[in-house]
């Protein structure tokens, strides 16, 4: 929408506010926003909650049914507080229960029919601050990475704690994404990107980790030490953010041939599945190099 600029005084300059969104918000003389600068843009945000709650429903047909988890999470992290879920054949309520319990931060199944349920807000906590949020998923990533390496060095996998981590960080990377919704931030769009890229290095872990378990395939030395060594290099992709260290950027740029185009390629053209799980290293180190764009434009910011 476009607003004219009124001119107030000598030097002060008016926008009026766009009746809807103030109702939306119950804004009223004397409220505080909150204004914040990007480029060219002036986004202009409130403290305050929606005076009703968002709503949307999903109607279940033969073609979205096995869209069911991208649905519902796709609605949660765009913001809406009530998701109702129509023309539920009642063999897919156990998948919607299990969405909401693993992926759903504050959700809760709060009414059941015959081919209808509600998933809604019930118990969501408080926003907290953007880099608190961060590094609780860092930290967690870091976990998946030492869980993964003890139990290669032990030969000894199991799938419940990497699920269960899978679960949390999945989690934690769409309630941001819902925050993002709801408040938007300096460098959205940026801050956006980087949880992608976070999500893609959890999930090439799990999937390194499953196929090792599915396959029981035993670790070998390559294997211990390119996962040591992968520990390492997101060590510097954790640094380069909290730190802003446009040093620890470089020195994965630099690593980036050793382990896309030389360690790794090297050990997948071996024969046998083990080399898969070298592929599947090769890719994380290739996530976390090309996942510094967003740290880099934050860094210059």
């Amino acid at each position: 929408m476009k607003r004219k600029i009124v001119k107030l005084g000598p030097s002060t300059l008016v926008v009026s506010l766009p009746a809807k969104w103030g109702q939306e918000f119950n804004l009223k003389p004397g409220d505080e926003l909150e204004l914040n600068q990007e480029d060219s843009r002036l986004i202009i945000s409130t403290e305050k909650s929606l005076a009703t709650k968002k709503e949307t429903a999903i109607n279940i047909t033969d073609h979205t049914r096995k869209d069911l988890s991208a649905l519902i999470t796709h609605a949660y992290r765009k913001g809406f507080d009530k998701i109702i879920i129509k023309n539920l054949n009642p063999k897919l309520f156990q998948d919607i229960k299990e969405i909401t319990k693993n992926l759903l931060l504050g959700f809760e199944i709060s009414h059941r029919a015959k081919n209808t349920c509600i998933v809604e807000n019930l118990a969501e906590p408080t926003p907290q601050e953007s880099n608190v949020l961060l590094r609780r998923i860092f930290l967690m990533i870091k976990e998946t990475q030492n869980k993964a390496l003890t139990d290669f060095e032990a030969n000894n996998l199991d799938m419940a704690e990497i699920d269960d981590l899978r679960n949390q960080i999945d989690k934690f990377i769409l309630y941001y994404r819902r925050i993002l919704s709801k408040k938007p931030e300096k460098n959205q769009a940026l801050t956006w990107e980087l949880l992608t890229f976070l999500m893609h290095i959890q999930h090439v872990y799990y999937y390194l980790y499953k196929f090792a378990n599915d396959n029981k395939i035993k670790s070998d030395s390559e294997i211990i030490k390119l996962l040591q060594e992968s520990i390492i290099y997101f060590g510097l992709y954790y640094e380069a953010y909290f730190k802003k260290d446009m040093e620890k950027i470089r020195k994965i740029n630099q690593l980036s041939s050793e382990y896309q185009f030389g360690k790794c390629l090297k050990m997948i053209e071996q024969k046998g599945k083990i080399a898969i799980l070298h592929s599947y290293l090769r890719e994380i180190f290739r996530l976390i190099q090309v996942g510094t764009s967003p740290i880099i434009s934050l860094i210059l910011d």
